[in-house]
């Protein structure tokens, strides 16, 4: 029997269409710690309907004292009324040697142990929901100690069943088909009502050791059409097809033109910004007729800018300050010198006509902080 958020979706015809602002939520989300999700970050989120909303986090702790982590996890909210968010939460159970242990809700089949998923933006469209992630692998003692890996696309083909039922489609993307250290998707944008044929992926170049404030914002395009996993490939395919070579990218050029993707297209990539955090959103207000980019400054500065432009492709505006981080005010209670936050994305579908809905969290370099402070390493949301 479906869920009543299920039912909800069914009876809101499927919306296929998703990043669009013809969605909305009536309530404020809130991220309620319980079985199995104690703290997670990253916080994508993609409207299934009015009222229904699905949300992608990256590391996620899965017990109470914040012993356990997985790679990631997912979840579902219902707004009951206009003042209460419901939200249940989804990772993967296995059976190993009679002891049930949790996973990631995203994981490669039969891949390296050692690669996380963590995701990056998503999108829906011909009721499949469509999740970039980024393979990740420890690099050193510290937990800061990673690289990067490349991306993989996860396809939910039945996002409308209970999530117990879903089948995830797994699709590595090319090497060729991306200069290296360009990791796709920080950042997606599609909207009908703005251009139906193609997917707006916001990319950056993961920074070198010798230049790490090198991280340019790029624009990448890709045919929406390119993305459904059809029923030819479902049938064929063991859950995990090993490269994709359907998906085709295209990168906007320093002459304004949008070019076919290949490894040494970097130089000739047209900038945004110089350098920006790993994670951000660009959304539209219809409105206003205007893209608003939301992200966080550097790490250590405590503030959130917003930057806008009237077209997908820039150029992006001088920043606003909107928003100060309290956990990083010395003044504030709660305030430890090792916390810093950053994350910051809108949700389009909780705006309002006046204020948007952004989220953030705050981590910390002292892992006791982490494991005894519980306002650390969960989704804030605020209005600005």
């Amino acid at each position: 029997e479906k869920s009543k958020k299920v039912q909800l979706c069914v009876i809101a015809l499927l919306c296929i269409f998703s990043l669009s602002s013809s969605y909305e939520m009536i309530c404020d989300p809130t991220f309620e710690l319980k079985e199995p999700f104690y703290g997670g970050d990253a916080v994508y989120g993609v409207p299934l309907a009015d009222n229904v909303h699905f949300w992608i986090f990256g590391d996620t702790f899965t017990t109470k004292n914040r012993s356990t982590m997985i790679a990631n996890s997912v979840a579902i909210s219902e707004c009951v009324s206009s003042e209460q968010s419901e939200i249940d939460y989804y990772t993967v159970s296995k059976n190993t040697n009679g002891t049930s242990t949790k996973h990631g809700f995203f994981e490669i089949p039969g891949g390296d142990p050692s690669v996380r998923l963590w995701p990056k933006d998503a999108f829906l469209y011909s009721e499949q929901l469509h999740v970039v992630l980024v393979k990740v692998q420890q690099d050193g003692d510290s937990p800061m100690d990673f690289k990067l890996l490349g991306n993989v696309i996860a396809t939910i083909v039945n996002i409308y069943d209970e999530p117990s039922a879903w089948r995830v489609f797994y699709r590595e993307v090319l090497p060729s088909r991306r200069p290296p250290q360009l990791l796709l998707a920080a950042s997606i944008f599609y909207d009908i009502s703005i251009d139906k044929d193609y997917i707006y992926l916001y990319s950056l170049f993961e920074p070198t050791k010798e230049d790490p404030t090198n991280k340019p914002l790029v624009v990448i395009r890709s045919p929406i059409s390119n993305w459904t996993v059809t029923p030819s490939m479902i049938d064929q395919f063991s859950p995990y097809r090993h490269y994709d070579d359907i998906i085709s990218y295209s990168y906007l050029s320093q002459s304004g033109e949008y070019k076919r993707i290949h490894d040494s297209a970097r130089s000739d990539m047209a900038t945004l910004l110089p350098t920006v955090i790993n994670e951000f959103s660009m959304r539209y207000h219809d409105d206003e007729d205007l893209f608003y980019f939301y992200y966080t400054d550097p790490i250590m500065t405590r503030t959130v800018s917003v930057r806008t432009s009237s077209s997908l492709s820039g150029p992006l505006s001088d920043p606003q300050h909107v928003y100060s981080f309290p956990e990083m005010d010395p003044e504030d209670p709660l305030y430890r010198k090792d916390t810093f936050c950053y994350a910051t994305k809108e949700h389009l579908a909780f705006r309002s006509s006046k204020s948007s809905l952004i989220t953030y969290c705050c981590n910390s370099f002292s892992f006791e902080d982490i494991t005894t402070m519980l306002n650390l390493y969960v989704p804030i949301p605020i209005r600005v």
